[in-house]
């Protein structure tokens, strides 16, 4: 994070020798806190107008904004990201972040009729329709739903 002429912050990158300084925000509002994700591949961070009211949002590594994930009043700062333990009942079935479908985190839940290949294959068609909230709650008669 480094304070511009504006008197705002930004957020920079730079290699792990402390080189190749890369600036990834630039806009006329407080940018502050990045914390990676454990992939490398995506940033949260804290903007807005001024330290009194702080929006947490998401980015890619390479500076593009995907979306704010909070809009409360006052600072909402210091995000973090940490693995969210999944219920016993759950089989982790992994994720399609690799093949562009986006989906992460898959499970399978229930009494065992849907296999992980099958819990996948049914997470890249419900992730390809859509935002979220255009998604159907079912795909090919199971349960979908994203957290």
């Amino acid at each position: 994070m480094v304070a511009t002429p504006e008197r705002d912050s930004e957020i920079w990158l730079m290699d792990a020798a402390g080189g190749n300084p890369t600036q990834i925000t630039d806009n006329a509002i407080h940018d502050e806190g990045p914390a990676w994700w454990p992939d490398a591949t995506m940033l949260a961070y804290s903007s807005g107008a001024e330290d009194s009211h702080l929006d947490i949002n998401v980015m890619t590594s390479s500076g593009s904004h995907l979306r704010r994930l909070t809009d409360y009043e006052g600072g909402d700062e210091s995000p973090d990201w940490q693995a969210i333990p999944a219920p016993h009942t759950d089989r982790r079935c992994g994720d399609l972040a690799a093949t562009g479908a986006g989906a992460r985190d898959i499970r399978a839940a229930g009494r065992g009729l849907l296999s992980c290949e099958k819990a996948r294959e049914l997470a890249a068609r419900w992730s390809s329709a859509g935002p979220p909230a255009d998604r159907p709650h079912k795909v090919q008669g199971f349960a979908a739903e994203a957290e």
